[in-house]
Protein backbone atom coordinates (compact mmCIF):
# COMPACT_ATOMS: atom_id res chain seq x y z
CA UNK A 1 0.00 0.00 0.00
CA UNK A 2 1.69 3.58 -1.40
CA UNK A 3 2.01 5.51 1.90
CA UNK A 4 -0.34 8.52 0.97
CA UNK A 5 -3.20 5.92 1.24
CA UNK A 6 -1.72 4.11 4.48
CA UNK A 7 -1.86 7.61 5.81
CA UNK A 8 -5.24 8.38 4.72
CA UNK A 9 -7.10 5.76 5.89
CA UNK A 10 -5.10 5.94 9.71
CA UNK A 11 -6.73 9.33 9.41
CA UNK A 12 -9.98 8.13 8.83
CA UNK A 13 -9.71 5.68 11.73
CA UNK A 14 -8.63 8.10 14.06
CA UNK A 15 -11.09 10.71 12.65
CA UNK A 16 -14.44 7.73 13.13
CA UNK A 17 -12.92 6.72 16.56
CA UNK A 18 -12.55 10.14 18.36
CA UNK A 19 -16.17 10.53 16.76
CA UNK A 20 -17.40 7.54 18.42
CA UNK A 21 -15.97 8.06 21.79
CA UNK A 22 -16.74 11.85 22.04
CA UNK A 23 -20.58 10.22 21.22
CA UNK A 24 -20.33 7.91 24.05
CA UNK A 25 -19.06 10.45 26.49
CA UNK A 26 -21.76 12.78 25.59
CA UNK A 27 -24.23 10.13 25.55
CA UNK A 28 -23.08 8.88 29.10
CA UNK A 29 -23.19 12.93 30.65
CA UNK A 30 -26.34 13.11 28.74
CA UNK A 31 -28.03 10.24 30.41
CA UNK A 32 -28.25 11.52 33.63
CA UNK A 33 -30.46 13.57 33.35
CA UNK A 34 -32.25 13.13 29.92
CA UNK A 35 -34.46 10.03 28.41
CA UNK A 36 -32.42 7.79 26.35
CA UNK A 37 -33.29 8.56 22.89
CA UNK A 38 -33.21 12.46 23.68
CA UNK A 39 -29.67 12.11 25.00
CA UNK A 40 -28.67 9.82 22.38
CA UNK A 41 -29.57 12.57 19.90
CA UNK A 42 -27.79 15.65 21.50
CA UNK A 43 -24.96 13.38 21.99
CA UNK A 44 -24.59 13.19 18.46
CA UNK A 45 -25.72 16.47 17.44
CA UNK A 46 -23.01 17.73 19.78
CA UNK A 47 -20.39 16.28 18.72
CA UNK A 48 -20.71 16.65 15.05
CA UNK A 49 -21.19 20.61 16.35
CA UNK A 50 -17.77 20.27 18.12
CA UNK A 51 -15.41 18.35 15.23
CA UNK A 52 -17.48 20.64 12.61
CA UNK A 53 -19.63 18.28 10.65
CA UNK A 54 -22.14 19.01 9.08
CA UNK A 55 -25.64 18.95 11.46
CA UNK A 56 -28.17 15.69 10.95
CA UNK A 57 -31.24 18.08 10.52
CA UNK A 58 -32.37 21.56 10.56
CA UNK A 59 -33.23 20.66 14.79
CA UNK A 60 -29.42 19.73 15.03
CA UNK A 61 -28.68 23.10 13.30
CA UNK A 62 -30.99 25.78 15.42
CA UNK A 63 -29.33 23.89 18.33
CA UNK A 64 -25.59 24.78 16.97
CA UNK A 65 -26.44 28.46 16.55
Amino acid sequence: MPTTDYIIKVAEATDKSIWQGLCYYLYLSFRKTEGEDFASDLAIGTANLVLGRRPADSKVAEFGN
